[in-house]
């Protein structure tokens, strides 16, 4: 049987997280390698930066999944985490495969803003990323993973939080977690 360790994440985590992100959301199928890696470090950057809990989950000592939560009325990016954030956008800008990318990060920011107003609520809790290698599903690791950001959320605070999906996730996951879906919107990325 594996084994699964859920824990805070570490600096050597950047670089698998960084690659997790890309395979999940495809990246690497429209960009070369390098700047699909940086995408994927970039969106770890700005998610931690939303948030003030995260949990990494490994299955025998392999990084395998992340879920990042912010309770509003915590203090959310650290100076430590502003700073990763700025030094992970940096390749970015001199990269011109990779500042095409980004743009598109800056289109689902706006999407997800557009969505967040379209629910006509005010949440005071947030998942802004939670992610997992295809390999890790179905072990059990989101479920765990989630229930300790549901954990810290209601700790500090959080009587209903929001997350973003898209096609890519198990929208059957957070039906069975009694996630409800609020509004939806179609956005074409060109790639």
């Amino acid at each position: 049987m594996a084994e699964i360790k859920i824990r805070p994440i570490k600096k050597d985590d950047i670089v698998p997280l960084g690659h997790i992100i890309s395979d999940t959301w495809g990246f690497g199928e429209s960009f070369s390698e390098k700047p699909a890696f940086r995408m994927g470090k970039l969106y770890l950057a700005q998610s931690l930066n939303e948030s003030n809990f995260c949990r990494v989950a490994e299955i025998d000592g392999e990084v395998s999944g992340l879920i990042t939560a912010r309770a509003d009325k915590l203090k959310r990016g650290s100076i430590k985490v502003k700073l990763f954030l700025i030094k992970s956008f940096i390749p970015v800008l001199f990269n011109t495969e990779a500042l095409g990318a980004s743009k598109i990060l800056k289109d689902i920011e706006a999407l997800n803003k557009r969505l967040y107003k379209a629910s006509g609520k005010d949440f005071s809790g947030e998942i802004p990323l939670f992610v997992m290698k295809d390999s890790a599903r179905g072990k059990g690791v989101g479920g765990r993973l989630y229930g300790e950001a549901l954990e810290f959320m209601k700790a500090n605070g959080t009587k209903e939080f929001f997350i973003y999906t898209d096609t890519t996730c198990d929208y059957g996951f957070y039906d069975h977690k009694g996630a409800k879906r609020l509004s939806q919107e179609d956005l074409l990325i060109p790639l």
